[in-house]
This record gives C-alpha cells, structure tokens and sequence, in this order.
C-alpha cells in the first residue's frame, strides 16, 4: 500500500520505446533502473511525490563530479494519465536539465534532485502535492501544470517560502499569489489566433469562435473575444458545443455564420477532431488556431488536410527552430540524452512533444541562472530573496531576459514578467511545427488592452 495507506504505489518509467507504460514490484524496478540508470519515478495513485537525483546511486558524486554539502531539491507538479490529459514530458525535461547542471557541477556545487508530484488534476491532490514539495524541503517548484486548484497549490507554497516559477500558468491564479513567477504569459496564447498577422498567414478575414460549452471554455472565449476587440478582428460567430456530443454538424452550421476564414479552437482535443472532421465533411476550408498544449501533434497528425492549416499561438518557438536559436538546440540535445538514459518521454518526435516540457525546462535555466547569483546557502528562502530581486534573469536566450523586479500585467494578470507571444502553423510535409516570423506581438495589450 501507499505511504498513507492507499492504493500500492505504482512505477512509471520507460523500458523501451517499443515497451510503453510499464508496471512493476519495487524491487524488480528499482533493480532495473540500477542496471539502464533509469530516471525512476514513483507516481502514486493517491499523489505522493517520488524524489528522483536523476544521477548515480552515491550520494555525493554524479559520474565525474563530485559535490558538496546536502542536495538541492527542486520540485515538479503536472497530471499524470488523467481525463484532462498526461503531460510526463513536464517531468522528463525537468530531469534532463538536472540531469545536464549535474554533469557540469551541479547548483553551486550542490547536487540536484528533483521531486515530481502526479496532481491527478484533481484539487485535493494539487493541494497534497504543494504540502509534498514543503515537506520534501524543495528550494522552489519549477515547470508545474496544475489545472483544478491553483490556489491551493500555491497557498501551500506560499507557506513555506517556496518559489513557483515558470509554471505552465493557464488560469489567473496563476499570476496572482506572492511567490509565483511566470517566465511567458500562455493565458495570452489564444490572442495569437486573433491577431492580424496570423489571420494574413491563414488567409482569414474573420475568425469564428468555438468553445466546449462549460466554465473554463466559455471564460477563454471571453478572453478570446476581448482579444478579437483589442486587436480590431471580427469574431464572426460564436458557438458552443455541449461536452461529449457526438454530432458536430450543427455547430459547424452554427459557426459558418458571416463567412469566417479561420476557427478558433477552445476545445479540448477529442472535441476539436470532431469539430474539424465534420466542418470538413460539409465542405469547410477553414484554417484553424488554438493555443499550444491544446492539441497534441499526433492528433494534429490525424486532422487529415486541414492540418496544413493548423497554427497554435505559443510563446516560444518550436524545436524546430533550433537552428536559430542555441538555447533550443541545448534543449533539443538534454532531451536526447535524457531518452538515451531510458526516459521515452523525453522523445521530441511529434507523437509526443508537448510545449509544456520545453516551457519546464526553460524554467529550469531560469533556476540556474538565479541560483548561481546566492552566495549564502541555497535554500527556499534565500532563493526567493533573489528571484524577487533579479532583473535580468537568462533563460537560455530563448525568451528574455526577465526583470523579475517590474512586472508588466495587469487586472486579472498582475504578475507577468514577459508577454512575447509568437505564431506557429504546424508542417505536413515534415511532420513538425515550425514559427511563423511574421507574427510576434505583445500578449499583455492585446489580451486585457494595457500597455506593455
């Protein structure tokens, strides 16, 4: 049974690529991560976080290097195989840049572990999960995708002096509390797919907007609206689609209302390929647009010929871009030998590259970069002294630097630090999302109509 008496603990972890989402008795996993040097998670069905040095077995040493004093721990919260999606490659590209500040030194000459936490996207969990990660002694929680109970995630953080930063923050709660620390702003993602460069790429004059018809939808649609206005694009229709219908045809009908060009997707994955499959099966030739995490690319992959005409808002760009930029191609390469390491998670082929791993492990750099700034011990508290303090924090020259000193959001959205949003349109021929040069704008002005 689990440490508090629920279910027995299961291990997640990669054998081989061909092996998916193996189950195994402690000593037959732990005996297995020993001989390959798996990253071994324990995920347990009640939410408990597993403590992972992503390193050798000693306790002092990672390969060549050797460290002093105590580890440093940084910790990781994202759903793991739940009705609202599972995002293990936030956990994989957190441990692969562990993985890389070991090699080099560690954090001030500290070894890093990571401490990982399946929410479960459930609030009760979320809320264990932010008490695990004070209980684990963690010096901040970097990367996290907590989606039911924000709030009391970060109360739990709050308490404890411990940092949220560069969470995959989609909800106000997100920009609100003392201690959080947003690297992007992807709540202003779906501002992309009303923005007039990207309605030029998709050769759309209006857009339509869809949305599932509950809460959480229907506030992006607000938000979305609010953007159309701020960004002068004529949202054409607007229709709302009732969770797990199975006949999309009146909703397309709804949506063809005032000629729209492009669809604007509010709609969790399995409701956007039923929208796209039956606006193509009346004759649509709509573009599409969402924001990134919304749709995986091998969904995007089965769309058919509206995928040639697919685009995500997003807030950095793809790995596909790693030609251009060094800090992606750093990524690009950690995750490879995270991969190697046993870690299928950590594949950035297109069946399942996620945003939101690359989002985490842009957070991480940013831990790196302010760690090597405290000249005391790192702890939780000396480390959110300095992050409070940092005005020119490197996050591996992708985005940034940011001034953790002056945030620029405001009303719902007071504390965010950088508001780049960019366009992506995802690449038949090659299988891959690639950035769109022509469309980079502020998020902060054109979501809630501030200055920036």
């Amino acid at each position: 049974a689990g440490r508090d008496g629920g279910p027995p603990l299961r291990f997640r972890f990669a054998v081989i690529r061909r092996r998916k989402h193996t189950n195994m008795h402690n000593g037959e996993a732990r005996r297995l991560a020993a001989r390959v040097g798996l990253v071994l998670c324990m995920i347990s069905l009640s939410g408990a976080a597993c403590t992972d040095s992503s390193s050798d077995s000693g306790a002092d040493h990672f390969g060549d290097v050797t460290f002093t004093g105590e580890p440093v721990k940084v910790g990781v919260a994202a759903p793991i195989d739940t009705p609202v999606g599972t995002y293990p490659q936030i956990f994989s590209s957190v441990q692969a840049a562990a993985r890389a500040i070991n090699t080099n030194g560690g954090l001030n000459g500290h070894k890093l572990e990571i401490v990982t936490c399946n929410t479960q996207a459930d609030p009760n969990q979320e809320a264990a999960c932010g008490r695990k990660m004070a209980s684990e002694g963690v010096i901040a929680v970097v990367g996290s995708l907590v989606v039911s109970n924000v709030s009391g995630f970060e109360a739990a953080l709050t308490e404890h002096d411990i940092a949220d930063l560069g969470a995959n923050a989609l909800q106000p709660a997100s920009y609100q509390g003392t201690n959080t620390f947003p690297i992007d702003f992807p709540s202003a993602a779906y501002a992309a797919c009303t923005n007039p460069d990207m309605l030029e790429a998709a050769g759309a004059d209006s857009v339509a907007l869809v949305a599932e018809n509950t809460t959480p939808s229907r506030a992006s649609a607000d938000a979305i609206a609010e953007a159309a206005e701020n960004q002068g694009t004529t949202v054409a229709s607007e229709t709302f689609p009732n969770p797990g219908v199975s006949d999309y045809s009146p909703y397309v009908e709804n949506a063809s209302d005032g000629d729209p060009g492009l669809a604007v997707l509010a709609l969790g994955p399995t409701s956007q390929a039923g929208f796209v499959t039956a606006a193509a099966g009346v004759g649509k030739d709509w573009a599409y647009c969402s924001r990134d995490t919304a749709m995986a690319p091998a969904s995007i992959k089965q769309l058919g010929a509206a995928a040639s005409k697919y685009f995500i808002g997003a807030t950095f760009p793809p790995p596909s871009a790693s030609d251009r930029y060094p800090g992606i191609e750093d990524y690009v390469d950690q995750m490879k030998v995270q991969e190697e390491s046993g870690d299928e998670y950590a594949s950035l082929e297109m069946d399942t590259y996620n945003p939101a791993g690359m989002r985490a492990w842009l957070g991480m750099q940013a831990l790196k970069s302010v760690v090597e700034g405290i000249q005391d011990e790192v702890t939780s508290s000396t480390f959110l002294n300095m992050l409070r303090n940092s005005q020119s924090v490197d996050v591996a020259g992708v985005i940034g630097p940011i001034d953790f000193t002056a945030p620029i959001g405001t009303g719902d959205y007071p504390r965010v630090y950088n508001d780049i949003e960019v366009g992506v349109q995802w690449n038949v021929d090659e299988g891959e999302f690639n950035l769109l040069e022509s469309v980079k704008f502020h998020g902060v002005p054109a979501l809630l109509g501030g200055g920036s």
